[in-house]
Parts: structure tokens; C-alpha cells; sequence
């Protein structure tokens, strides 16, 4: 078993080893040498309208319940770029994401979008500004645009940078976009916001509720680490403090960190609007720590350690080693995979990723050793059971 000391310090060198990245608050260069691209989501939630629209401008504090989506983008002069917005059912979303080039074209794929902003066009709601960059005064645009989201059920609100021209001014007489496709390259900052509170301006409405959550099991696990050393005291100084106890409370510990990482992640999430990957990343570090040493527990006392019996045999312990190390290199790959392939266009949650399914495959394969444990250890003692 690895001391906690130093399994402390090789999570602290992974964690800053690793980049760090922004969410719901979009931030930096966009180049890709496709003419329609995605940027990311959000779930606004329902506000008191009847009516579905996107408005542009604001009316001020009255307004702070709207969804509000404030969009600052930095563009070549001569690109003709647009910001798309869709919004409705996920699958209907992802029948657009998913489709071919040869089945929707980037100007078709404009036309199914439900509210554009071309920023190449100079108007009251979308003035053409100098960018704040000296260097970019002379070729760059720069277009600042408030829209609010009134909806009376919540949407997902998907935002796609787009530089086809679908009104081909250049070949008015062609029905092929392809001469007036252009490569995106700009500097955006965007933020969507629901409302103005702590625990809602920079959560989807997907994503309520889980900052206060979070808050919770913080304060639940730091009451059971509060009983665990009144319990452990206890127990030395009956000199009952067994193994098994300093397992419970490594594992405890370590999620303990955990939720700890957690919490940072969501409160600065939920002042600035910027996921902080490293912490993310941290929590599932810590949390695949603790789960394993949970389970690796577990399956002792199956087996009926410090219960019935002094020791397992050999075999056993082999078998125990090997499971547990391939339970912790599961965990770890599952908390980098599910990282490295998050994609907010076509998952909705984690488990909808292939990296859940291994997850929860990893579960349920400990759960159905726990049983066989316990029912082989049932038999094996059945005389010391019933006494």
C-alpha cells in the first residue's frame, strides 16, 4: 500500500504539468482552416417571457434574470465573418454538427441557423470598432454585440463561427459556395451568463444546483473526518486501531482532497466564468485515490479480513494487488480520456462518452467481485457466520 505522503506529491506534479483551459467564457485566437466552426454551448434558463426570441441590446438592471450573451470578436477586414446561433433539441443539433460537406454545405448549414450576426456589416447593434490591438488597427475589425435569450423552457444555445458567404457577392451568378469560402481567423471573448447570482450567472441551466452541491458534500465529508478522529482516538487508546481502519481513513482523506479540488474548481468557475482544467483534472485524480482504496477495502472485509480470519492466503493477495492496480490505471486513464475527448457539441454528459462506459464498466466489475467474495467467505465460515 502506498503512503499517502507520497501519493500527494506525484498528483501535485501531474496537476501542474498539465494546461489549463477556459469554459463558458471564451477567451483567445480562433484559427482553423474550416469556413463553419463550432465554439461551444450553453443552457439558458427559462425566463418570465411568453415569447422565444434573441434580442439584441440591453434595458439594464431589469433585465438581469434574461440570458445574456455579450460577444467581442476581432476579424480580418476582408472576411466576411458571422456568428451563427442554434438552438432547439439536442439531436437536432447533432443531425447539423454530424452531417457531411456533401450533404450540407456551409451555406445551407447558415440557413438552418436561427439568429445570425454578420460582423462585416457596420450597424447601430453591431458598430465596426478600432481593435485594441495598435498592430491590428489598419487590417482588423473589432465587433462588440449584446444579445438577451428569452425563453419560457430551457435551450441548449449553440455558437458556430462562420466565414462561407452564402449571398456569394463575389460570383453573384454561381450557386457553388465554394469560391467564397474563407479559412476563421479571429480573437473572440464571449460570455453567456443566466442571470446575476453567484450560483447561476455562469452555470448552464443544465449545471444548477451543482456549486450549492458541491458546497454540501464538502461540509458532510469534513463532519465524518471530524467523527472518524474521535473514532480513531477511541480506538488507540483501546489498542483496537486496526489496518483496516487506516485504510478507511486514507480513503476518506483522499476524497476528502477530492471535494476539496472540487470546490475551487466550481467557486472560481462561478466568479469568472473560467474552468480551471487543472483542478478538474485534480479532483479525478484524488477521487479514482480514494475510490480505489475504498474498494480495495472492501473486498478485504469480503473476504473476511480482520472478521473472520487473520490473513488471506497468497493467491488471494495476488489476485487483490492485480485487481486493485488495474481498478487505479482505469480510474486514472478514464480521468484523462474523458479530458483529452470532451466534446460539448456531441456529449451531454460524461457518461455519454466512451470513457463513462468504461467507468461504470469498472463499477460494476468490483461489485460482482464483492458478491463472489462475500458468498465464497459465507461458505468457507458458515459455522463462525452463525455463531
Amino acid at each position: 500500500m502506498l503512503s499517502f505522503h507520497l501519493i500527494l506529491p506525484v498528483v501535485l506534479v501531474v496537476v501542474l504539468l498539465l494546461p489549463m483551459s477556459s469554459s463558458k467564457r471564451m477567451t483567445g485566437r480562433v484559427f482553423s482552416a474550416q469556413s463553419w466552426l463550432y465554439t461551444d454551448r450553453f443552457c439558458f434558463y427559462p425566463a418570465p417571457v411568453i415569447s422565444e426570441t434573441l434580442e439584441t441590446g440591453s434595458n439594464g438592471d431589469a433585465d438581469d434574470n434574461y440570458g445574456k450573451i455579450l460577444l467581442k470578436t476581432t476579424f480580418p477586414k476582408n472576411h466576411k465573418l458571422k456568428i451563427l446561433f442554434y438552438w432547439g433539441s439536442f439531436s437536432d443539433w447533432k443531425t447539423i454538427y454530424e452531417a457531411k460537406h456533401s450533404e450540407l454545405s456551409c451555406g445551407e448549414r447558415e440557413e438552418l441557423a436561427n439568429f445570425k450576426v454578420r460582423l462585416d456589416q457596420n450597424s447601430t447593434t453591431n458598430p465596426m470598432l478600432v481593435p485594441d490591438d495598435p498592430s491590428l488597427q489598419d487590417t482588423h475589425h473589432m465587433a462588440v454585440t449584446e444579445h438577451q435569450f428569452h425563453a419560457i423552457t430551457p435551450y441548449y444555445f449553440f455558437i458556430v463561427l462562420s466565414n462561407c458567404d452564402t449571398y456569394n457577392d463575389m460570383y453573384p451568378d454561381s450557386n457553388d459556395y465554394m469560391y467564397s469560402q474563407g479559412h476563421i481567423d479571429a480573437t473572440i471573448d464571449f460570455l453567456l451568463t443566466n442571470g446575476n447570482t453567484l450560483d447561476s450567472k455562469h452555470f448552464g441551466a443544465d449545471e444548477m444546483g451543482i456549486f450549492g452541491m458541491t458546497i454540501g458534500f464538502f461540509l458532510m465529508q469534513i463532519f465524518v473526518l471530524i467523527g472518524f478522529s474521535l473514532v480513531r482516538i477511541a480506538l488507540i487508546n483501546r489498542r483496537k486501531f486496526h489496518f483496516t481502519v487506516k485504510i478507511f481513513g486514507w480513503a476518506l482523506v483522499l476524497q476528502f482532497m477530492s471535494l476539496l479540488m472540487d470546490l475551487c474548481y466550481y467557486s472560481n468557475y462561478s466568479t469568472q466564468g473560467m474552468a480551471d482544467e487543472n483542478l478538474n483534472i485534480a479532483a479525478g485524480i484524488f477521487s479514482a485515490l480514494a475510490e480505489t482504496v475504498m474498494v480495495l477495502l472492501l473486498i478485504s472485509l469480503a473476504k473476511g479480513w480482520t472478521v473472520v480470519r487473520r490473513k488471506i492466503s497468497i493467491a488471494g493477495r495476488i489476485k487483490m494487488a492485480l485487481f486493485a492496480t488495474l481498478y487505479l490505471m482505469a480510474s486514472l486513464t478514464v480521468v484523462v480520456w474523458r479530458t483529452m475527448t470532451k466534446d460539448s457539441a456531441l456529449q451531454l454528459y460524461y457518461f455519454d462518452s466512451s470513457a463513462g462506459w468504461v467507468y461504470i464498466g469498472s463499477r460494476v466489475t468490483a461489485f460482482v467481485w464483492f458478491l463472489r467474495c462475500c458468498r465464497t467467505t459465507r461458505k468457507q465460515f458458515r459455522k463462525v457466520s452463525k455463531e
